[in-house]
Order: C-alpha cells, then sequence, then structure tokens
C-alpha cells in the first residue's frame, strides 16, 4: 500500500472515538430507519455462512441481526474505534460473545491467514476517498473465498440532486465528519465502480428513497 496514505489514516482514525457516543443518535435523527433498512436487505444471505468479515460496524446494529438469523457463524470485526467496539459488546447476547471477535485497528493493519465467506461494509466506503478505497480494496478481496458473497451499503452522491433535501444532508454529514473525525472524502465514492476491477461481480441490488440508499450484493467472480 502506499505509505503516505496508510500512515495518515492510522493518524486520523483514533478520532471517530469522540463521536461514538452519539453516533446512533445523529444517525436516527438525519435518517430514521433508513439505514437500518438497507443494512438488513440481505440478511438471506447470511443465513447459511460460516465465516464473516465486517469492515467498520459502526454501533452494532447490522451485528445483532445478523447473529440473530445465523446462530451458527463466526463473525471478526474490524474497528478502528475502541469506543464503538464497547458499544457493539454491550450488545451482544452471552451466548453469541465467543462467536465474535474484535480487532481495534485500522483497516491497513489486518494481518490474517484465514479466508472468509463473506464480507460486509455497510456506510463504510463514505469514509475513504477515491484513491484510498483503490489502495485497501484489493487486500481485502484477496480475503473472501472463491464465490464468496460481499454485502454493501451506502448513500448515492448525486450533483443531480443539488438542491435536494437528502443531498443537503450528505454534505452536512461530510462536513461534521470531517471536522470531528479528520476524515478526507469529500464525496461518495460509487462502490460499484471499485468491485468490478476486483473480480467482484453484482449480483443483486436494491435502492431506497428513489435511489438515495444502494444496498449491494457481490459474487467473488473467477478470473
Amino acid at each position: 500500500m502506499d505509505d503516505s496514505i496508510v500512515n495518515s489514516f492510522a493518524k486520523m482514525a483514533i478520532n471517530f472515538n469522540g463521536v461514538a457516543r452519539f453516533y446512533n443518535f445523529s444517525e436516527k435523527f438525519f435518517f430514521g430507519n433508513l439505514l437500518d433498512r438497507s443494512r438488513n436487505r440481505f440478511l438471506n444471505y447470511c443465513t447459511k455462512i460460516n465465516s464473516i468479515l465486517i469492515l467498520g460496524e459502526g454501533c452494532g446494529q447490522f451485528l445483532i441481526e445478523l447473529l440473530r438469523v445465523n446462530e451458527f457463524c463466526e463473525v471478526s470485526i474490524i474497528e478502528s474505534s475502541s469506543e464503538m467496539i464497547c458499544i457493539q459488546k454491550c450488545l451482544l447476547l452471552e451466548k453469541d460473545i465467543d462467536r465474535v471477535s474484535f480487532h481495534c485497528i485500522p483497516i491497513d493493519e489486518l494481518i490474517v491467514s484465514k479466508s472468509f465467506d463473506l464480507i460486509c461494509t455497510h456506510f463504510f466506503w463514505d469514509c475513504f476517498s477515491y484513491r484510498e478505497i483503490s489502495t485497501f480494496l484489493p487486500y481485502y478481496t484477496k480475503l473472501l473465498k472463491k464465490d464468496g458473497i460481499w454485502l454493501n451499503s451506502d448513500f448515492v452522491d448525486s450533483d443531480n440532486r443539488l438542491l435536494h433535501a437528502d443531498f443537503l444532508k450528505i454534505r452536512l454529514m461530510y462536513w461534521f465528519f470531517r471536522i470531528t473525525t479528520g476524515i478526507r472524502a469529500r464525496k461518495v465514492e460509487p462502490f460499484y465502480h471499485h468491485a468490478i476491477k476486483n473480480s467482484l461481480q453484482l449480483i443483486d441490488h436494491d435502492e431506497i428513497r428513489s435511489g438515495f440508499i444502494k444496498s449491494e450484493v457481490f459474487k467473488k467472480s473467477l478470473n
């Protein structure tokens, strides 16, 4: 990876601790249950999966639903915020504690020998620039097993909606998180274009509120 990107991300990642305690409240205030609906839209792909990797789980809403629909899977979470991890752990039922492993590290520091049946990135890549996504995604694609599934959800950031209320919410969101966390991204980069460059084939998708939020399912294709 580009050392300049890796080093700068590592320095700013811990700043997400400052917003962790009110992150869930702000999400519900601005977007209601739209993000939860998007995260959970394709849970049916998770019911028979054994090993799952989640990048940036946030406050743990998706994790709880995942453990509910799949009582046997093992989940690994990469989360740079120790405060977010504390929130996630508090939501776990006692019977699920041993099924989840937490890694409080920036995404560029993960070194594992195992591969995964499914990888989830829900409202995760919107924190990164085009260059950063291009740098990090190839490594994580290699961790996905052959025919593995990748679930992704995110906003659709379009200049065609310049004066639309949803577009203005995204602009406000970026302004806030650039100040409070130091993220450098200024808009939501479409994950699809990065995915197809990394052997991920779109097999299912859905949209919420006329395309404001998109949920996507990719399958790792053979080269």
